[in-house]
């Protein structure tokens, strides 16, 4: 089994208040892209889903704030809300239009392989990276070298990020005897008893449901080498006994185990659900700790207590590296707008990539850049915090890192039709062979459009 032995610091948790992202009023529209105030302003629109209830626009509301006060009357951002699942749609239509906007959010992989790039609608990041050794340095390596386009060009800058996946405990609700991770998927599940619930979700990406499924795969023969084979790449048979056998465990573990309204439920029901002392377990990464810090205990209720919340790898010292396979970053820069948007843009690159604000950006996200020799200041900030603690003692042990199985799925297949067949599964109006039969068919249906 190929293990990737970690010993890295991870993140530790900080509540940044929530900007509300910016209207579109304020500036003229010119060539219908970005535009620029009269007074000689340089006004960026970012199209985001990192605003508004996003737990993610918590740092990137107090971010743009930062920018927008160190370029006082020289540039500013305004960020336009755009529903996450609705985000690679949107981007794909101004592409289409001729509107993209200078900064883009990573987008999926199939929209950035067959259109983004081979149109060269992407603003090639070279001679930034080569002003900035540090920010090539931080890029994991495997990365670095894969990002770069057989014509030499770097469309947007390397990951350098690594990812924590596990299991959320209340441990209020359910007291292991042992740590979960060195348990197999198999003791685990016979621990719990009937009121241990999951906060499961069918809607959307069914991103928790999703998450197990991975972990329950990971723990069955020849499962841990289909994700290691897959990484960043797409699997289109899902007609395979690994995947078969976990879609039977997490369909008993569903019908034994999953909370009362996880059928329907999307993303916030869930987080809801683990806040409100209804759910004892939820599978998620470190993006969820500030959710669970006592400054945000007004969306707690029923005496749900985060102090009490524990951090674990999966059964079988499974971690999911939500990150894993993405070698571009968090951001591209188009070849759109005028040159005062791209310096703008690149000032914009400049102020998000620097140490300050990534270990910033760390304390709140979670993860690791391994890479990067931490300040002292942010290694203090990191030994505050009891869940990113326990993340780091988890990612220091022996444990088996693997990339999300949704991560493997055609973009339609994970975005949609895992949750609709998901549904019909765990209704009884399909069998687990059907299920797998489907996701194979679905999928090579996606290949073939």
């Amino acid at each position: 089994m190929k293990k990737r032995l970690l010993s890295v610091i991870l993140a530790g948790a900080m509540v940044f208040s929530l900007a509300a992202c910016a209207g579109s009023g304020g500036a003229d529209k010119k060539e219908g892209k970005d535009s620029k105030s009269a007074e000689g302003e340089t006004v960026l629109k970012i199209p985001t889903f990192l605003c508004g209830e996003n737990v993610g626009g918590r740092y990137f509301g107090e971010f743009v704030n930062r920018f927008n006060e160190k370029y006082a009357g020289k540039y500013k951002v305004e960020l336009e809300e755009v529903v996450e699942a609705s985000y690679t749609e949107k981007i794909k239509q101004l592409a289409q239009s001729g509107d993209l906007p200078v900064l883009v959010h990573d987008v999926q992989k199939e929209f950035r392989d067959s259109i983004l790039i081979p149109n060269k609608l992407y603003y090639p990041v070279n001679d930034f990276m080569s002003e900035h050794p540090d920010i090539e340095k931080w890029c994991l390596p495997a990365y670095l070298k894969s990002a770069k386009l057989e014509n030499g060009d770097i469309p947007a800058i390397p990951g350098m990020h690594t990812c924590f996946v596990g299991l959320f405990i209340n441990e209020a609700l359910y007291k292991p005897k042992k740590n979960i991770g060195e348990m197999s998927m198999d003791e685990f599940i016979k621990s719990l008893n009937e009121n241990d619930k999951f906060a499961f979700q069918t809607v959307n990406n069914a991103w928790t449901s999703g998450l197990f499924l991975t972990a329950i795969l990971a723990n069955q023969k020849g499962g841990v080498e289909l994700l290691h084979e897959y990484e960043g790449k797409k699997l289109y048979n899902y007609d395979q006994q690994c995947f078969k056998d976990a879609v039977a465990i997490f369909l008993d573990v569903w019908k034994k185990h999953a909370l009362n309204n996880s059928l329907g439920a999307d993303y916030p029901d869930a987080i809801n659900a683990f806040t409100s002392n209804s759910a004892a377990f939820i599978s998620n990464g470190s993006w969820m700790n500030p959710q669970l810090e006592v400054g945000d205990a007004r969306n707690w209720s029923n005496g749900f207590d985060g102090e009490k919340v524990s951090a674990y790898a999966f059964p079988g010292n499974i971690v999911i590296d939500a990150s894993a396979g993405s070698e571009y970053g968090r951001w591209y820069m188009t070849n759109s707008g005028t040159e005062k948007e791209r310096e703008a843009a690149l000032a914009f690159l400049e102020m998000t990539y620097s140490q300050p604000e990534l270990e910033q950006w760390l304390l709140f996200e979670g993860g690791a850049i391994p890479r990067m020799d931490y300040s002292e200041e942010y290694t203090k900030e990191l030994s505050k915090n009891k869940l990113l603690s326990e993340q780091s003692n988890t990612l220091c042990g022996d444990v088996t890192m693997v990339c999300h199985l949704m991560s493997i799925m055609p973009d339609s297949i994970a975005n949609t039709t895992f949750g609709n067949l998901l549904t019909q599964l765990v209704n009884d109006d399909i069998t687990v062979d059907q299920f797998c039969e489907q996701m194979t068919l679905k999928a090579n249906e996606a290949k073939a459009e």
